[in-house]
């Protein structure tokens, strides 16, 4: 059941991360920007 929970918790991650990628991608930053912010994001 918690393994279930877990799995569905990365799911919802996964999309909300694709969600929020593209809405970056989507605002006229440089890629740079872009870049470094994701970058920090990450670590």
């Amino acid at each position: 059941m918690v393994e279930l929970l877990n799995q569905h918790a990365k799911q919802t991650i996964k999309a909300l991360w694709k969600e929020l990628i593209t809405y970056l991608k989507s605002i006229p930053y440089s890629q740079e920007q872009l870049s470094v912010f994701l970058s920090v994001l990450n670590q």
